[in-house]
């Protein structure tokens, strides 16, 4: 523990009474906890020099653009445990905050004991998390329990996904707080500069590991059946108005096997298949084609969407976004497929269609090498 940090987990205090402040302060002290005042509903957001145990959140204090602190609340501090306290008149709010996730709620006024329950069983929730605990079956305060075992990555989850919402989830909360505190400041608060500039380096922290990770991603190869993942990929939909999907191929199965990485080759063919998908109109027809060239397996998946100009196409696989036009949350899949594939030693191009979309092509190397 460096010397910063509190001997006691913290219990952050939000409100805009200062009575009600000192007194929620005093009785959650009794309790245990290290009371810190907020002064405004970001600075519950802000990362703290000690483990959150407990936020009180004083629904006076909170307007309606703030309640979202809740959700975010529960990615911050997720060992924490989420109190609102509200007056009569604000119990809508309150309902609120519940569906965000608030743990629970008081009404006042309250009695002393009331809120030192509450304090005492977040303070157990917080060790009995601590420990390993599952947080579906929290103790009674004061109880004692054994540390559970680490959960294991469920056998045959797909790593790129588990990889791409970590990193999404790990940059996504950090931004999210630095919108709330602008909006705070736009609003009159202080601008508090010390706390962005944590937040900014652990963005930056992020992007770090991504770029070193990815330089050290590697995979072992398998042979895999070309076909039959194309079938699987392609499976016609049930939903009303899917594209129809045509697989076409003069191909015998035992001449279309690849080495690769199957997890992830489904992955990249996946990506391709829902850019085709999304860019089809409803009922139209997404043509699959696959065949043996040489030394290679080549697959080309015809969508019949809009035709795309010359620069971008030229961009097609390139992580360069322009942020003012391209949809949020797509413009990443198209370089991450193609580094799929470049990853197994294939190659990837795209060309205009014949009347009308593009063509998505992928170039594998064929197990056993030329036919």
């Amino acid at each position: 523990m460096n010397e910063t940090q509190s001997a006691a987990p913290l219990a952050l205090v939000l409100h805009d009474d200062p009575r009600m402040l000192r007194h929620v302060a005093e009785v959650v002290t009794a309790a245990g906890l290290d009371a810190r005042p907020v002064e405004s509903a970001y600075r519950a957001l802000a990362p703290q020099d000690g483990d959150v145990a407990l936020v009180v959140l004083g629904a006076t204090a909170l307007e309606d653009r703030d309640l979202e602190i809740v959700a975010l609340l529960r990615e911050t501090a997720p060992d924490a445990t989420v109190l609102v306290v509200f007056p009569p008149n604000l119990r809508e709010r309150a309902a609120r905050a519940l569906e965000l996730g608030a743990d629970a709620t008081l009404p006042e006024p309250f009695y002393p004991a009331e809120l030192a329950a509450h304090a005492g069983r977040a303070l157990a929730r917080f060790e009995h998390l601590r420990r390993g605990g599952s947080p579906a079956a929290p103790p009674p305060a004061g109880a004692e329990t054994a540390p559970v075992p680490a959960m294991r990555t469920t056998d045959g989850a797909n790593p790129v996904e588990q990889i791409a919402v970590g990193v999404a989830h790990s940059i996504r909360n950090p931004l999210q707080i630095l919108e709330l505190m602008l909006a705070t400041t736009e609003a009159g608060d202080e601008i508090d500069i010390p706390a962005m500039r944590r937040l900014l380096t652990r963005i930056a922290n992020v992007v770090e590991d991504l770029t070193r990770f990815g330089a050290r991603a590697r995979v072992e190869p398998v042979d895999v059946d070309v076909l039959a993942l194309i079938a699987d990929v392609f499976a016609p939909s049930r939903r009303r108005g899917a594209p129809r999907f045509e697989l076409e191929t003069t191909e015998q199965g035992s001449t279309m096997t690849v080495r690769g990485a199957p997890d992830l080759l489904r992955t990249a063919l996946q990506i391709v298949r829902d850019r085709a998908v999304r860019e089809t109109p409803r009922g139209g027809r997404v043509r699959v084609t696959a065949e043996r060239d040489g030394a290679w397996v080549e697959i080309a998946v015809h969508d019949a969407g809009p035709r795309l100009g010359h620069d971008e196409l030229a961009r097609f696989f390139l992580p360069d976004p322009d942020t003012d036009t391209v949809q949020a949350g797509t413009w990443l899949e198209m370089a991450a497929f193609a580094g799929m594939i470049r990853n197994q030693g294939g190659v990837t191009d795209v060309r205009p269609g014949d009347d009308n979309g593009i063509i998505v092509i992928v170039r594998l190397p064929a197990a056993g090498g030329a036919a």
